[in-house]
């Protein structure tokens, strides 16, 4: 009884401390209006059961109408509603919102395998956070997961960055940056500056997995700064004689150097030669020239009179008129090029010998893979 009493006390006399603050005029008070008589029944054993809390009247003197306000239940050695020991509520407006000029506007933190701070919705959002210069949303795990989105219909997280340099979702991790699960699209970025970016000191930047679609989908320019490596490479476009109904496909053309092709064809003049001139840039760009020459609607030995120089080369031993095929290739030599020759046979490391970069093709489950997407 004399624990009931207290606790009765200490309640009422909070509330009548706020009220008094605000009738004085102390700008930040808020004025509460208990929700009824507070209840202090005695729990189970000697644990105090829950307490009624309180709802806001008016902040500064403010009256809030309506349903907005906060309607708050705290749990006193127990758990209110078996999930929550702090409900708030607003019909119109924010269930709670927290600001701060220096710090965090809203902290939430579990202590063991629960959830910091949850957020969920029917139909708008579960969580917004915006920020002027700060972070808007940031979530941090030592072990877990630092965010999770998931949606039923919607996106399970969504990004959006309206700055040249922006980031729409940014990911940091020691295994996976950002984990996207869905049906149609795990990840999708849509930014003026950068939709989606990924960064890996050691693995993987950006990895994408897929059983039956696409494993990666980009419907514009793609840029690639760095090598890029394949196990097979086609166009694919709508095939020009039936392309509501089929596909066609080319592979590329491949060799083990940075190779150039050039070609065209050339019409001899009346002394049986021709003058090529190449692109002002070709002698910057490439070395060790190679040369095809075919003779169009006649045959004549013709050859090479004079190897490229100053981005043009000669040929003759033909005949007046006579069409000329030519090709030539070259080995890129600019400084990118210099500084990541084509590594043709290299060894494993040690950590993916054993592994296949494509297993089920050489036989093997598909566990046996090098790059297996990994989740956490």
């Amino acid at each position: 009884m004399l624990f009931k009493a207290g606790k009765r006390h200490i309640l009422l006399s909070a509330l009548a401390i706020i009220t008094v603050a605000v009738t004085f005029g102390l700008a930040g008070c808020v004025t509460v209006t208990p929700t009824g008589t507070p209840d202090n029944s005695v729990g189970t054993g000697n644990t105090p059961a829950p307490s009624q809390g309180a709802k806001v009247a008016s902040i500064s003197g403010v009256k809030l109408g309506g349903d907005t306000g906060i309607f708050s239940k705290v749990a006193v050695n127990a758990t209110l509603d078996n999930d929550s020991s702090l409900v708030s509520f607003s019909s119109r407006g924010n269930g709670v919102k927290g600001m701060s000029d220096t710090w965090n506007g809203v902290l939430g933190m579990a202590s063991t395998t629960g959830t910091g701070v949850a957020g969920g919705s029917d139909s708008g959002m579960g969580m917004y956070g915006t920020s002027k210069s700060g972070t808007g949303v940031k979530g941090e795990s030592n072990s877990g997961d630092g965010v999770i989105g998931k949606s039923a219909s919607g996106h399970g997280v969504y990004g959006e960055s309206h700055t040249q340099n922006g980031v729409g979702v940014y990911g940091k991790g020691d295994t996976v940056a950002i984990l996207g699960e869905g049906s149609a699209c795990a990840v999708r970025g849509n930014s003026e500056g950068v939709g989606v970016r990924g960064h890996s000191t050691t693995g993987i930047g950006i990895q994408g997995d897929s059983d039956t679609g696409q494993a990666g989908f980009f419907n514009g320019k793609v840029h690639i700064n760095g090598t890029l490596t394949k196990s097979s490479g086609t166009f694919k476009i709508d095939h020009p004689q039936d392309p509501e109904n089929k596909y066609l496909s080319h592979s590329f053309v491949e060799c083990p150097d940075m190779k150039n092709v050039y070609d065209g064809t050339i019409l001899l003049d009346d002394n049986g030669e021709a003058t090529v001139n190449l692109p002002s840039y070709f002698e910057a760009l490439n070395r060790d020239f190679r040369y095809q020459l075919t003779c169009i609607g006649g045959y004549a030995p013709v050859y090479v009179a004079s190897e490229i120089k100053d981005n043009q080369f000669k040929i003759t031993g033909g005949k007046a008129g006579l069409k000329i095929s030519w090709q030539v290739t070259g080995i890129r030599q600019d400084p990118w090029a210099n500084a990541h020759p084509v590594i043709v046979e290299e060894e494993k490391l040690a950590s993916e010998k054993g592994l296949y970069l494509n297993p089920v093709e050489w036989g093997q489950p598909k566990e046996k893979g090098i790059y297996q997407l990994t989740k956490p």
